[in-house]
């Protein structure tokens, strides 16, 4: 008796089973697969086995084991996040040099010369220096940088007028004054973008212009401002009005000032006026 029972529980192992796939619509056979239970479990085990076979293959050949607990290693996680740490630590000063370097650029060129102590690193003859007065002898040297030919042939004076006093380091003037109409169109010496577009108690109404090769333009007293900050401007583009604005004013002129990788130079070199 217990031997029968055992046979005939084999033998449902062994029974084959189809499995037929019909078309809805039709009722047309699709697919029919003739199978038995040992041939489902085999089928089943081979999965099995080839999803192990692949799991064990990505952690051990592929950066997935970084992840899990026990597998990765731990010491060159470490280095890598220490070596992340210090490139975004480096990064943060980088900006905040910069951030105080702007800041110290817009004061100047603003008017004020309160004294600073900071100097960016790396730039020789700078802004800083001139700024912060800590190297006096650099008031009497302007920039002997020099510009692309290509750009240099292209500057445009900002306006038509008389020139009331010229460029002069030794008098602390490092830019040229310009007399003309009120009102008169202030105009773009070269392609680029606004950078600052502000009112100073001292030089009244500035925009101040960022160049290709490190070149800016500075324009102050002016009546009416035209461009935003971000703004991008060409030669020839009505940024301004002269006026008469700011307390370091005698009548209606433009103040421009040419700078050059941080440092003042005579815009007589390369504008015809």
């Amino acid at each position: 008796m217990d031997e029968k029972k055992r046979k005939s529980f084999f033998s449902r192992f062994l029974k084959r089973y189809i499995i037929v796939v019909y078309n809805q619509g039709n009722f047309k056979e699709r697919i029919s697969i003739s199978l038995t239970p040992i041939n489902l479990l085999l089928l089943l085990s081979s999965l099995v086995l080839f999803s192990f076979a692949c799991g064990a293959f990505l952690i051990a050949f592929t950066p997935i084991k970084e992840a899990i607990p026990g597998f990765g290693n731990s010491y060159m996680s470490s280095s890598k996040v220490l070596h992340l740490q210090n490139r975004v630590d480096s990064f943060e000063r980088v900006v905040s040099e910069y951030n105080i370097y702007f800041d110290s650029l817009k004061k100047v060129l603003k008017g004020d010369t309160s004294k600073t102590s900071y100097r960016l690193n790396g730039r020789s003859g700078n802004l800083f220096h001139f700024a912060g007065y800590s190297e006096p002898h650099l008031l009497n040297n302007p920039s002997t940088h020099q510009l692309n030919n290509s750009i240099t042939q292209q500057l445009s004076p900002p306006v038509e007028g008389y020139i009331s006093q010229h460029f002069d380091p030794s008098e602390d003037h490092n830019a040229m004054d310009i007399i003309t109409k009120p009102n008169a169109p202030v105009k773009a010496v070269y392609d680029g973008t606004v950078i600052f577009s502000e009112w100073s108690a001292q030089t009244g109404n500035i925009v101040i212009i960022q160049h290709p090769n490190n070149l800016i333009s500075v324009y102050k007293h002016n009546s009416v401002l035209l461009k935003k900050v971000g703004t991008f401007v060409s030669r020839g583009d009505v940024i301004a009005l002269v006026g008469n604005s700011g307390e370091f004013t005698t009548g209606p002129h433009l103040h421009f000032e040419l700078w050059v990788d941080g440092s003042p130079t005579d815009p007589e070199q390369f504008i015809s006026f």
